[in-house]
C-alpha cells in the first residue's frame, strides 16, 4: 500500500505543477519527479498549501513505519498494526486523488 502511496504523491504533484499551482526548484524539472523523495513530495504540496501538517505527519509516519518493515531485521507488526497501515495508506491516497 505504501508503493501506490508513494505514486498517488508524485502524481498529485505532477498534476500540479502541470496546471501551474507548484514551481519546481530551478535545479528541478518534472522526468525529475520520478526521483524525488516522497518527504520532498510532501513539503511541495504542504508550502503550496494543499495539505495540511497532520497530512504531512501522517505521510511521515507511515513512511518510517515502511522502512522500519524493509530494513529491520526480524521486524513484527501485528495484524491489527498491518491493517491500520494499509488503511491510513489508502485514507492518504484518496486526500491526494482529490488534489
Amino acid at each position: 500500500s505504501y508503493m501506490k502511496l508513494e505514486d498517488s504523491l508524485r502524481n498529485a504533484v505532477r498534476r500540479k505543477v502541470d496546471d501551474g499551482t507548484i514551481e519546481l526548484p530551478s535545479h528541478s524539472n518534472v522526468s525529475r519527479l520520478e526521483a524525488m523523495h516522497g518527504t520532498i513530495l510532501m513539503r511541495l504540496l504542504y508550502k503550496a498549501g494543499l495539505v495540511d501538517v497532520d497530512f504531512g505527519a501522517l505521510h511521515e509516519n507511515l513512511r518510517k513505519l515502511r522502512n522500519m518493515a524493509a530494513h529491520k531485521h526480524n521486524f513484527e507488526i501485528s495484524q491489527e498494526a498491518a491493517k491500520n497501515f494499509a488503511d491510513s495508506s489508502i485514507a492518504l491516497i484518496d486526500k491526494l486523488e482529490e488534489i
